[in-house]
């Protein structure tokens, strides 16, 4: 009879993993939806910082010519 008990819980145990590991199977479209966005929303964020980055390059460019033409008029 113990033993019989002892063999209950452990089906009870391995049935409640299956049934999370399928509940994670199910979910699994969603996180990888999420994580998905996520990368986009990064990507996104990367490619506008690299635009300002570009700009400002630009504009010091453009300020260094600025303070070399005075330089030149002085």
């Amino acid at each position: 009879m113990k033993e019989q008990l002892h063999l209950l819980w452990r089906l009870q145990g391995v049935e409640a993993a299956l049934e999370e590991a399928e509940e994670e199977r199910r979910r699994y479209p969603q996180y990888r939806r999420d994580l998905e966005r996520q990368i986009e929303e990064q990507e996104e964020r990367l490619r506008r910082a690299q635009e300002e980055i570009e700009e400002l390059e630009r504009r010091r460019r453009s300020l260094e010519r600025e303070v070399e033409e005075n330089r030149e008029r002085i």
